[in-house]
Protein backbone atom coordinates (compact mmCIF):
# COMPACT_ATOMS: atom_id res chain seq x y z
CA UNK A 1 0.00 0.00 0.00
CA UNK A 2 1.32 3.19 -0.73
CA UNK A 3 0.35 5.68 1.47
CA UNK A 4 0.10 6.11 4.98
CA UNK A 5 -3.42 8.08 5.19
CA UNK A 6 -6.57 7.11 6.26
CA UNK A 7 -7.63 5.39 3.25
CA UNK A 8 -4.28 3.51 3.22
CA UNK A 9 -4.89 2.08 6.81
CA UNK A 10 -8.56 1.37 5.63
CA UNK A 11 -7.81 -0.66 2.60
CA UNK A 12 -4.41 -2.27 4.32
CA UNK A 13 -6.25 -3.70 7.32
CA UNK A 14 -9.00 -5.08 5.41
CA UNK A 15 -6.33 -7.19 3.19
CA UNK A 16 -4.76 -8.09 5.52
CA UNK A 17 -7.78 -9.45 7.89
CA UNK A 18 -8.50 -11.57 4.76
CA UNK A 19 -4.62 -13.30 4.71
CA UNK A 20 -2.31 -10.69 2.53
CA UNK A 21 1.07 -10.05 3.16
CA UNK A 22 0.65 -6.22 3.60
CA UNK A 23 3.54 -3.53 3.69
CA UNK A 24 2.51 0.25 3.58
CA UNK A 25 5.11 2.72 2.70
CA UNK A 26 4.48 6.31 4.07
CA UNK A 27 6.59 9.41 2.79
CA UNK A 28 5.89 10.93 6.65
CA UNK A 29 6.80 9.86 9.53
CA UNK A 30 3.81 8.90 11.09
CA UNK A 31 0.39 7.26 9.86
CA UNK A 32 -3.21 7.95 9.82
CA UNK A 33 -2.25 11.50 7.62
CA UNK A 34 -1.83 15.40 8.92
CA UNK A 35 -5.18 15.30 11.22
CA UNK A 36 -4.08 12.75 13.36
CA UNK A 37 -2.96 12.92 17.09
CA UNK A 38 0.81 11.62 16.96
CA UNK A 39 -0.29 9.16 20.29
CA UNK A 40 -2.92 8.15 18.54
CA UNK A 41 -1.35 7.28 15.66
CA UNK A 42 2.11 5.50 17.62
CA UNK A 43 -0.79 3.37 19.30
CA UNK A 44 -2.56 2.85 15.92
CA UNK A 45 0.94 1.47 14.45
CA UNK A 46 1.20 -0.65 17.03
CA UNK A 47 -2.06 -2.07 17.28
CA UNK A 48 -2.14 -2.59 12.96
CA UNK A 49 1.41 -4.12 13.41
CA UNK A 50 0.06 -7.06 15.60
CA UNK A 51 -2.70 -7.71 12.83
CA UNK A 52 0.09 -8.29 10.44
CA UNK A 53 0.62 -5.22 9.09
CA UNK A 54 4.25 -4.28 8.28
CA UNK A 55 5.54 -0.69 7.83
CA UNK A 56 8.14 1.47 5.49
CA UNK A 57 8.13 4.87 7.04
CA UNK A 58 9.81 7.87 5.49
CA UNK A 59 9.82 6.22 2.70
CA UNK A 60 9.26 7.50 -0.86
CA UNK A 61 8.32 5.19 -4.16
CA UNK A 62 10.02 5.72 -6.85
CA UNK A 63 8.32 4.06 -9.23
CA UNK A 64 6.51 0.24 -9.81
CA UNK A 65 7.13 -1.87 -13.12
CA UNK A 66 5.61 -5.36 -14.17
CA UNK A 67 7.68 -8.28 -13.66
CA UNK A 68 6.23 -11.71 -14.76
CA UNK A 69 3.20 -11.77 -12.59
CA UNK A 70 4.00 -9.68 -10.13
CA UNK A 71 5.61 -6.06 -9.65
CA UNK A 72 8.25 -4.60 -8.82
CA UNK A 73 8.51 -1.30 -6.43
CA UNK A 74 11.42 0.87 -5.93
CA UNK A 75 11.31 2.83 -3.12
CA UNK A 76 14.17 4.83 -1.32
CA UNK A 77 14.42 6.91 2.14
CA UNK A 78 12.64 10.09 1.84
CA UNK A 79 15.69 12.12 2.78
CA UNK A 80 17.82 10.36 -0.19
CA UNK A 81 19.80 7.07 -0.01
CA UNK A 82 19.99 3.04 -1.04
CA UNK A 83 17.23 2.00 -3.30
CA UNK A 84 15.43 -1.13 -2.46
CA UNK A 85 13.13 -2.88 -4.29
CA UNK A 86 10.20 -5.13 -3.05
CA UNK A 87 8.38 -7.58 -4.62
CA UNK A 88 4.34 -7.58 -5.00
CA UNK A 89 1.52 -8.95 -6.40
CA UNK A 90 -0.73 -5.79 -6.25
CA UNK A 91 -0.26 -2.42 -5.60
CA UNK A 92 -2.80 -0.23 -3.99
CA UNK A 93 -2.13 3.23 -4.38
CA UNK A 94 -3.25 5.35 -1.26
CA UNK A 95 -1.70 8.61 -1.31
CA UNK A 96 -4.45 11.22 -1.17
CA UNK A 97 -7.25 12.76 -2.67
CA UNK A 98 -7.87 16.06 -4.14
CA UNK A 99 -10.60 18.23 -5.57
CA UNK A 100 -11.61 18.08 -9.20
CA UNK A 101 -13.42 20.70 -10.30
CA UNK A 102 -11.91 21.97 -12.91
CA UNK A 103 -14.65 22.00 -15.82
CA UNK A 104 -17.11 23.69 -13.51
CA UNK A 105 -16.32 26.69 -15.34
CA UNK A 106 -15.82 28.37 -11.48
CA UNK A 107 -13.31 31.56 -12.81
CA UNK A 108 -15.07 32.04 -16.06
CA UNK A 109 -17.82 32.82 -13.91
CA UNK A 110 -15.72 35.34 -11.99
CA UNK A 111 -15.44 32.82 -9.26
CA UNK A 112 -12.10 33.44 -6.82
CA UNK A 113 -9.99 31.08 -5.60
CA UNK A 114 -7.89 30.47 -2.57
CA UNK A 115 -4.98 28.23 -4.52
CA UNK A 116 -7.15 24.65 -5.37
CA UNK A 117 -10.23 26.00 -3.08
CA UNK A 118 -12.82 28.17 -3.38
CA UNK A 119 -12.76 31.21 -1.72
CA UNK A 120 -15.80 31.89 0.90
CA UNK A 121 -17.16 34.80 3.08
CA UNK A 122 -18.80 33.26 6.56
CA UNK A 123 -21.85 32.62 4.64
CA UNK A 124 -20.46 30.76 2.46
CA UNK A 125 -20.92 32.86 -0.53
CA UNK A 126 -18.04 32.86 -3.32
CA UNK A 127 -16.97 36.02 -5.32
CA UNK A 128 -20.25 35.98 -6.97
CA UNK A 129 -23.04 36.73 -4.16
CA UNK A 130 -25.51 34.27 -5.74
CA UNK A 131 -23.05 31.73 -6.03
CA UNK A 132 -22.82 29.42 -2.53
CA UNK A 133 -19.90 27.02 -2.28
CA UNK A 134 -19.70 24.00 0.06
CA UNK A 135 -17.93 20.64 0.56
CA UNK A 136 -14.49 19.58 -0.72
CA UNK A 137 -14.42 23.04 -2.78
CA UNK A 138 -14.17 24.61 0.56
CA UNK A 139 -11.40 24.99 3.11
CA UNK A 140 -12.12 22.29 5.91
CA UNK A 141 -11.69 18.41 6.03
CA UNK A 142 -13.12 16.26 2.66
CA UNK A 143 -15.85 14.52 4.55
CA UNK A 144 -19.40 13.74 3.73
CA UNK A 145 -21.04 14.63 6.64
CA UNK A 146 -19.00 18.15 7.07
CA UNK A 147 -20.68 18.94 3.21
CA UNK A 148 -24.25 18.25 4.56
CA UNK A 149 -23.87 20.29 7.55
CA UNK A 150 -22.49 23.28 5.12
CA UNK A 151 -25.50 22.58 3.02
CA UNK A 152 -27.72 22.50 5.52
CA UNK A 153 -26.36 25.65 7.38
CA UNK A 154 -26.21 27.40 3.83
CA UNK A 155 -30.21 26.42 3.07
CA UNK A 156 -31.25 27.54 6.40
CA UNK A 157 -29.65 30.99 5.67
CA UNK A 158 -31.52 31.03 2.09
CA UNK A 159 -34.48 30.34 3.35
CA UNK A 160 -34.69 31.80 6.98
CA UNK A 161 -31.58 34.71 7.47
CA UNK A 162 -30.16 32.83 10.70
CA UNK A 163 -25.99 33.44 10.18
CA UNK A 164 -25.05 29.70 9.62
CA UNK A 165 -22.23 28.32 11.50
CA UNK A 166 -19.89 25.31 12.27
CA UNK A 167 -16.99 24.60 14.71
CA UNK A 168 -14.88 22.23 12.23
CA UNK A 169 -13.08 21.58 15.72
CA UNK A 170 -16.39 19.32 16.00
CA UNK A 171 -16.55 17.47 12.99
CA UNK A 172 -16.01 14.22 13.94
CA UNK A 173 -13.88 11.92 11.55
CA UNK A 174 -12.79 8.10 11.96
CA UNK A 175 -10.49 5.56 10.72
CA UNK A 176 -12.18 2.40 9.94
Amino acid sequence: VIGGGVIGLELGSVWARLGAKVTVVEFLGAIGGLGIDSEVAKQFMMILKKQGLEFKMKTKVLGVEKAGDGLKVTMEPAAGGDKEVADADVVLVCVGRRQFFDNLGLEAAGVEMDGRLVKINERYQTSIPSIYAIGDIVKGPMLAHKAEDEGALVSEYLATGKEPHLDYNTVPSVVY
